[in-house]
């Protein structure tokens, strides 16, 4: 399968509860539009380090982390963001990779109710018949 690219849109969620309260306009919400790769491998959102600095996102932790050749680093995790896809969204905290890509995980295609369609090389709703995603609950 090649690479799936998809449109994302990445919005500071601290600005989204602070226009609520009306303590800024709505046009002040920090957003950003980029193209993000697929990354079924990962379990977290990895953005740049300029993303971050746009949408004035505060480091609040690090992980450690692995990536495919074995190696071991520590990154910085971020404030959490909106991450809408396909008019689909949820809320994640990002890690700030050593890298110009934004990397979406599947947890996140999995948190929208999407599935992978390998033959297109694009996402679908698992539940097309719904217009929301459907969350199990056990």
């Amino acid at each position: 399968m090649d690479d799936i690219i998809l449109d994302v849109k990445l919005i500071n969620i601290t600005d989204i509860g602070m226009a609520a309260q009306g303590i800024i306009k709505p046009e002040q919400i920090r957003s950003i539009e980029v193209k993000g790769l697929l990354d079924t491998g990962s379990h977290l959102l990895v953005i740049p380090n300029w993303i971050a600095e746009k949408l004035g996102l505060e480091k609040e932790d690090e992980i450690s982390v692995q990536y495919a050749d074995g190696r071991v680093d520590k990154l910085p995790v971020y404030s959490p963001v909106r991450v809408e896809i396909n008019k689909r969204h949820t809320v994640v905290e990002p890690v700030v990779g050593n890298s110009d890509k934004v990397l979406i995980p599947n947890r996140i295609i999995e948190a929208m109710d999407f599935m992978i369609d390998s033959v297109e090389g694009k996402l679908k709703p698992r539940h097309p018949e719904f217009d929301l995603p459907l969350a199990h609950i056990y």
